[in-house]
């Protein structure tokens, strides 16, 4: 860092650090805080603000609660295009702007524009009774055109065929292909009408033509799937360079029929890294993903039947991530984890609190090929003898998540929780408890707990009597490990499921002098 400044490279480390500052508050659910921390920079000084404004703009219809900014765009209308407005009863009177905003869009959600469009709309016609259709369809396309010709150079897109886009918009993106060339990102969301398949077709051959640096594409087929564009998807997919992640979204009745989609990956088997495959059953097209040899990253969630999990031959999984309504049976992925082995370091089953099956096998697998796990998400687990050998046999493990099932009487359950507590290893530093307060114990937990935590999530009852002893074990822990950074505790509604936010405040005030209370989404930690 020394050194660049020493060099000259300020306009570098700058924009870095504004980088650095809008992404960081994105991820811990703070969205609005970094964008008042940005727009404060603007404040500073010339140099700043030059900084901060292509930042704040790459993505408004996401990030801004309002739609005020909209005519922001505006002051790029031609003429016809102001006087067609003035006949819908809109004022033209759109300020000159200090910068070309347009050029600084990164990121495009048609569904989200679409929408901001129709605040925007009702914003300036409150009693509005009338149909607003089409002058929303004239705003969308008029807003595509100066995003087209303003100089935009997107790098994610989420693409929808809901919207009636014009000829002329087809025409523009056919002369600027700058508008695609940089796509790193695409989510396509299926489920058209018939009166749109032409559009899709359309949106189809400029991706397939403008794009083909994608690395991260998603068919988000969950309101449905139109099989007649399935020849259109698999020539965006070839047409690809450099994909690294692909995603199917099946539908809420699950995907059967895939139409060539999941074989096309055959032509990305050298680059592919990264899979999802959700909500679909298995079919014969999944055998193609056997020679897909280089997948580090595998997530298969909420199959239909799990013969999906045996349709992998890759060696180099770092990551796999299972979720089922239904109970799992381990000897669907016993393969997959011999094969990964050492490899894996990243491990989640989620079968929603149904007991997983064939638990004694999954273990033994684990213990013997998977000994460099540093993140494991299970519940619909027990806490065996086994399950507490392979947790304490995890040398390298940092992130923990668990729902364990209780099913065995009060005191026993408080032994396996005493010995769970006991085993936990020196390298753990994220601990997240799912289970019912009323099956967790977590004041013996704490006791016996010698791993130096920095961040826990467990729940409580706070009208319990049992609540003081809880809080006094969590103090008496951070006063006795002094690592403990962040704390989330859900307050459960007596002994029933509900939550109650009620006495964050109390919780809050309890803890202020030992440890930070934060809410779930900025501590939880993802597979």
């Amino acid at each position: 860092m020394a050194s660049k400044i020493f060099a000259g490279d300020m306009p570098e480390l700058m924009e870095r650090i504004l980088h650095n500052l809008d992404s960081e508050n994105s991820e811990v659910d703070q969205v609005d805080h970094g964008i008042t921390s940005l727009f404060s920079c603007t404040l500073v000084n010339r140099y700043w603000c030059k900084m901060s404004i292509p930042i704040l703009w790459q993505n408004p219809f996401e990030i801004y609660e309002t739609p005020t900014f909209i005519p922001a765009y505006f002051s790029s209308l031609y003429e016809s295009e102001k006087l067609l407005l003035k006949e819908y009863g809109i004022m033209t009177d759109f300020p000159n702007t200090l910068f070309q905003y347009e050029r600084f869009l990164k990121f495009l959600n048609l569904g989200s524009l679409d929408h901001v469009i129709h605040e925007w709309i009702m914003l300036q016609f409150p009693n509005q009774q009338e149909d607003t259709t089409e002058l929303e369809c004239h705003i969308f396309n008029l807003l595509l055109r100066i995003f087209i010709e303003g100089g935009a150079t997107l790098s994610m897109l989420e693409l929808d065929f809901y919207n009636e886009v014009r000829p002329e918009i087809f025409y523009l993106l056919g002369r600027n292909k700058h508008f695609f060339s940089q796509l790193n990102k695409l989510t396509i969301v299926d489920a058209i009408n018939e009166s749109r398949f032409e559009i899709a077709i359309s949106w189809l051959k400029i991706l397939e033509k403008s794009s083909t640096k994608i690395r991260n594409l998603t068919f988000n087929c969950y309101y449905g799937y139109t099989s007649r564009l399935s020849h259109a998807y698999i020539r965006v997919i070839s047409s690809q360079k450099q994909l690294k992640l692909f995603s199917f979204i099946g539908d809420k009745d699950f995907s059967t029929e895939f139409f060539g989609i999941i074989s096309a990956l055959e032509s990305q088997k050298s680059t592919l890294k990264e899979i999802e495959i959700r909500k679909c059953a298995y079919s014969a097209e999944f055998e193609t993903l056997r020679n897909c040899e280089n997948l580090e990253v595998i997530r298969i969630l909420e199959p239909y039947n799990e013969n999906v999990f045996k349709t992998f031959n890759t060696k180099c999984c770092n990551t796999l991530q299972i979720s089922s309504h239904k109970s799992i049976d381990s000897s669907n992925i016993i393969q997959i984890l011999e094969k990964s082995g050492s490899s894996l370091q990243r491990l989640e089953i989620k079968s929603f609190r149904k007991e997983i099956n064939s638990q004694s096998l999954l273990l033994k697998t684990l213990m013997t090929t998977c000994p460099n796990i540093t993140y494991l998400f299970f519940d619909g687990i027990k806490l065996s003898v086994q399950f507490l050998e392979f947790i304490g046999g995890l040398k390298r493990l940092q992130f923990l998540t668990l729902d364990w099932m209780s099913d065995e009487s009060e005191e026993l359950m408080k032994v396996h929780i005493m010995n769970f507590a006991k085993i936990l290893p020196s390298t753990l530093q994220y601990l997240s408890l799912l289970n019912h307060p009323s099956n967790l114990h977590i004041d013996i937990l704490l006791n016996h707990c010698d791993a130096p935590l920095k961040k826990l999530l467990f729940g409580i009852i706070y009208k319990n009597n049992t609540y003081e002893n809880k809080i006094k074990a969590l103090i008496e822990f951070c006063l006795r490990k002094k690592t403990l950074e962040y704390v989330d505790i859900i307050d459960f509604v007596n002994e029933g499921s509900m939550l109650s936010f009620k006495n964050w405040n109390v919780i809050q005030k309890d803890l202020e002098e030992y440890v930070k209370l934060v809410p779930y989404k900025s501590l939880q930690v993802y597979c």
